[in-house]
């Protein structure tokens, strides 16, 4: 199955655990590959819901998203072509966005919206001593220049 790259006008939310969230700034961490994500950073594609309002497509995340949303945990919208041009411009990381929808498997639910963000550096994967860890640049970059909002992790009733 070949890729499917998420058009470029389109935006994605990252869920932030609530360590990654303190005094109203996300932490650069929040944007770094972790063990589990070889394949990509993990994200939800908005616009996978149509175009309905923003609060219809974050209900339709918080649904399908596979795992804890914690209440004081948040999610980070980014703009794709934003994102991608900024990362390429600043960093010159050819970042891609990518639709790998999660299928049902054993307590994993579907979630049709998931995607990932291609191209970013492992978090080892910087080996020049002269240059600060790739990964936590681009992590801390991400959180401080390409995030466009920040809603709830769950809402309060």
């Amino acid at each position: 199955m070949s890729d499917v790259y998420l058009p470029e006008t389109d935006h994605v939310v990252r869920y932030i655990k609530p360590s990654l969230f303190n005094n109203g700034e996300i932490s650069g961490e929040a944007f770094q590959l972790r063990k589990n994500e070889r394949d990509g950073l993990s994200v939800n594609w908005l616009e996978y819901f149509g175009d309905i309002p923003k609060d219809r497509q974050l209900a339709n995340v918080r649904r399908s998203i596979g795992i804890d949303i914690k209440s004081t945990g948040r999610f980070a919208e980014l703009a794709i072509g934003k994102t991608q041009q900024f990362l390429k411009d600043d960093s010159d990381c050819e970042a891609r966005f990518v639709h790998r929808p999660l299928k049902a498997n054993g307590s994993q639910k579907e979630d049709p919206s998931h995607s990932v963000i291609v191209g970013l550096p492992l978090p080892e994967a910087s080996n020049m001593p002269e240059m600060p860890d790739l990964s936590r640049r681009i992590g801390n970059k991400i959180a401080e220049y390409c995030v466009e909002a920040i809603f709830p992790g769950l809402l309060r009733e």
